[in-house]
């Protein structure tokens, strides 16, 4: 019976259309979200000619960098978003400027920052979505988005939730703090190790 009611089955007439509008222009924006991230992965690329900024990285990660480069008619190498790539360049190339631009690009996909900004930009799709969600919600009686998601949930309250995420962020605090000292340490010292 709930998943008939958050579907707007109960809805009276006007608002039960509005809902399955709604519903239809979530999934239409939901699908051009995917392709405008997807066109934003399979666009940007970085194309290596010199093999010592690939240091660190196995030789059959570089064969598919090297036939990602042959594909684009290109010598050297080719570094691309998708996740046998990235992975490659993020857990084992010692350049940090390569690791930086690969996780910049990897992080800024399909928004307004980063190498391609603008250009495959979600940001008013998501604004739209957000937007619809809450009249979704608001149209079922719910307060918010996250009062609705909540209805099939465990968690009894987005506050008991936050109240949880604070709980876990206050003890996680301490080590995380030890660790990023540890890296911190790490990183001077490579630093100084290469002369930097």
């Amino acid at each position: 019976m709930r998943d008939f009611r958050l579907a707007g089955v109960a809805l009276e007439l006007a608002a039960r259309e509005r809902f399955a509008a709604i519903s239809v222009e979530l999934s239409s924006l939901s699908n051009a979200f995917s392709s405008a991230l997807l066109d934003a992965t399979d666009h940007w690329f970085e194309h290596i000619t010199d093999e010592a900024l690939l240091a660190g990285v196995a030789e059959p990660d570089k064969a598919m960098f090297a036939e990602a480069a042959r594909q684009r008619d290109l010598d050297g190498w080719v570094v691309m978003l998708q996740a046998p790539s990235t992975s490659a360049i993020m857990n084992f190339a010692e350049n940090r400027q390569l690791r930086f631009r690969v996780y910049e690009a990897s992080t800024t996909r399909a928004s307004d920052q980063g190498s391609d900004a603008g250009k495959f930009d979600n940001s008013e799709r998501i604004a739209r979505i957000l937007e619809l969600r809450h009249e979704a919600a608001t149209l079922l009686g719910y307060k918010d988005p996250v009062e609705r998601s909540l209805a099939t949930k465990m968690a009894p309250s987005a506050d008991a939730i936050l109240s949880f995420l604070r709980d876990l962020a206050a003890r996680a605090k301490p080590a995380a703090g030890r660790e990023f000292a540890e890296l911190q340490r790490f990183a001077a010292a490579d630093l100084v190790q290469r002369g930097g």
